[in-house]
């Protein structure tokens, strides 16, 4: 009997087929005769297939178990150490001077200066100087030979002394000698040449005053003029280096003056 199952898996595997039959075939066999198949033995190759047949069935009629509590956290690990601090990197290079060369071709007139990294003609800009502001600094003089223009205008009374203000102070205050009163029909002086009540001008160090032919009396209809001016702060004729009053002869309730005035700055010394 037990000759006949030397070789008991071909036997099987050939009847039944199936692994399914083959793994119960083996388990029946294995209670019967367990000893004989034992003492006579298997092939290499038998005993691979008994395993791998078993090991699908297995996994073909095995079902997953229910899944587990969770476990209990782990305790906490312990802190790593602090790296080690990096080293200082290498010192940079020295950066390079800005140097001002004179002059500055492009600017014309203003005139100005060339500014480049030092040695280093390839990176020159100039650098053009301002022109001159109109009006001039808050604060300031009028500057030498500059001239400032206003009007002279009046009614009634307060026609008969009229303030007048410099917008940008004179230098010095003028003496009688250096203002000058131009009426309607007057010759004009050499200190107020090529002047106007519409386009007044005054010499450099003189103060030109223009009278118009709007000036007037009138109850009469007579022509009003300008006769004086007459510097306040010094209390003398002249003009204050801030303005001046210009006395005419219009009192009458009725009576206008209208004019103008030319200031201009004496030549620098």
């Amino acid at each position: 009997m037990f000759s006949r199952l030397r070789h008991p898996v071909r036997a099987i595997r050939g009847s039944f087929g199936t692994p399914g039959m083959i793994i119960a075939v083996i388990a029946l066999i294995a209670a019967l005769g367990g000893t004989a198949i034992a003492s006579g033995g298997l092939s290499g190759a038998e005993k691979t297939l008994i395993k791998k047949e078993s090991e699908k069935a297995a996994k073909k009629f095995a079902k997953a178990g229910p899944q587990g509590a969770p476990g209990a956290p782990g305790a906490k690990g312990v802190d790593g150490t602090n790296g080690t601090n990096g080293k200082d990197g290498a010192a940079g290079t020295d950066g390079k001077s800005v140097e001002v060369l004179s002059g500055a071709p492009g600017c014309g007139t203003p005139g100005g200066s060339t500014v480049q990294v030092k040695g280093e003609p390839g990176t020159a800009q100039e650098v053009c100087n301002g022109d001159e502001g109109s009006p001039w600094t808050a604060g300031g003089v009028l500057p030498p030979e500059k001239t400032e223009t206003g009007l002279i205008g009046g009614r009634g009374v307060s026609a008969g002394f009229i303030q007048i203000s410099f917008p940008i102070p004179l230098p010095a205050a003028l003496d009688a000698s250096h203002v000058k009163v131009v009426n309607v029909g007057d010759s004009v002086p050499a200190e107020c040449a090529g002047g106007t009540v519409a386009n007044p001008k005054a010499a450099p160090g003189y103060l030109c005053a223009y009278n118009s032919a709007f000036s007037e009396v009138f109850e009469t209809e007579a022509q009003a003029k300008l006769i004086n001016v007459f510097d306040p702060v010094a209390n003398n004729n002249g003009a204050a280096r801030t303005g001046a009053l210009v006395s005419t002869q219009a009192s009458e309730t009725f009576d206008t003056i209208g004019a103008t005035y030319a200031v201009t700055a004496p030549a620098a010394p």
